[in-house]
């Protein structure tokens, strides 16, 4: 990483610093309309600015950016995911062993826009040992978006001003993925606990996904862009994180205030 830095600190120009960082990672330059790079996972836009203080940031950024597009490629492109908490986010529901909602029953009295609302979609699987390969690779994606997210955070700890406000806004958003991804993880384990019959394991399921979705909303009042789409109805943001809260509170017997944040996204 040491090379590379001092590669771009070289640079002059945005082209340089694509030629680079490409050079360096050994990828072949595609620019698809327009776009400065683009690869199977990741779209990159390059800007000739020197944000960081040091070359352990630069390493440590660096690091976090390929974790989060290395784990991109975790994600499983079912339409239970992509038309479910890949897309609503930490606000989608937890409902293993209770009736599915009618939409009269979600929050704001209509279902979210392109989003399926039955929760144990995933029982159109019917083969469990794919479900479990899919949460062992959800419980991979969570990683690396915390782990990026905790980089950032110590980044963010050497700047100052404007440059740390950025830095912490990368970590809020990297926690806020993986709170994501925790979502689609724990509404998987609760179609594999409704299959075993096994109501406890749902019981702590409920309370793990209580303390990620109080994660996910105190990250979406320090940005009110996550969570927030403006157009589309996706019900993603605070408001109706809390409604699943109070939902969760009603449904498991969980006390409110009884669970602290879950901070390590399990």
């Amino acid at each position: 990483m040491r090379h590379l830095y001092d590669s771009l600190r070289a640079c002059a120009k945005e082209e340089e610093v694509k030629a680079e960082f490409c050079k360096f990672f050994k990828m072949k330059i595609f620019a698809l309309r327009g776009i400065d790079h683009y690869t199977e996972h990741v779209l990159f836009e390059f800007k000739h600015d020197r944000n960081f203080r040091s070359a352990e940031n630069v390493e440590k950024v660096l690091a976090a950016w390929k974790g989060w597009s290395d784990a991109i490629a975790d994600m499983s492109p079912r339409g239970e995911n992509q038309y479910g908490p890949f897309r609503m986010g930490p606000a989608y529901l937890f409902n293993a062993f209770q009736p599915e909602l009618t939409a009269e029953d979600w929050y704001g009295g209509k279902f979210p826009m392109h989003v399926s609302p039955y929760s144990r979609g995933s029982g159109s699987v019917r083969d469990s040992n794919y479900l479990k390969k899919e949460i062992e690779l959800f419980g991979w994606m969570v990683e690396r978006y915390f782990a990026g997210a905790a980089a950032f955070r110590e980044v963010a700890a050497s700047l100052e001003g404007r440059r740390r406000e950025k830095a912490l806004r990368m970590a809020y958003l990297g926690e806020y993925m993986g709170r994501a991804v925790t979502t689609a993880k724990h509404v998987r384990e609760g179609t594999l606990a409704e299959r075993a019959k096994d109501r406890a394991k749902a019981n702590e399921l409920a309370r793990l996904e209580y303390g990620n979705t109080k994660a996910a909303i105190e990250l979406m009042k320090r940005d009110s862009r996550l969570g927030w789409e403006p157009t589309m109805r996706y019900q993603g943001g605070v408001e109706a994180c809390e409604w699943k809260l109070r939902r969760l509170e009603r449904l498991y017997g969980i006390a409110p205030d009884a669970i602290n944040s879950n901070r390590k996204g399990k």
